[in-house]
């Protein structure tokens, strides 16, 4: 026989554990006040026109299909070293 634990109750019949059910929880106003991201908009919108047989070149999230040169690998690394790590300053 399973030994039940926090959430779950033995099922008498069989000895399986049964699952409590899941509380509600309610959204919180801020969240729904949250716009959708436009990058991410604009990727979906490419890939539905892409999905219907259009030529899209999609300008928005995603990878690059190269590495970073590495002249700004050696700037980033150079920055760090120099403290430059926080955001700029805001007029």
């Amino acid at each position: 026989m399973a030994i039940p634990h926090k959430g779950h109750e033995p099922i008498p019949e069989t000895g399986h554990m049964k699952a409590k059910p899941m509380t509600v929880i309610e959204q919180s106003a801020a969240l729904s006040r949250v716009n959708p991201s436009p990058t991410i908009a604009v990727t979906q919108k490419a890939r539905e026109l892409k999905a219907a047989g259009k030529d899209v070149i999609s300008l928005g999230a995603g990878e690059p299909d190269f590495d970073t040169p590495d002249y700004i690998k050696e700037a980033a690394i150079q920055a760090i070293r120099d403290g430059k790590t926080k955001y700029t300053a805001v007029d």
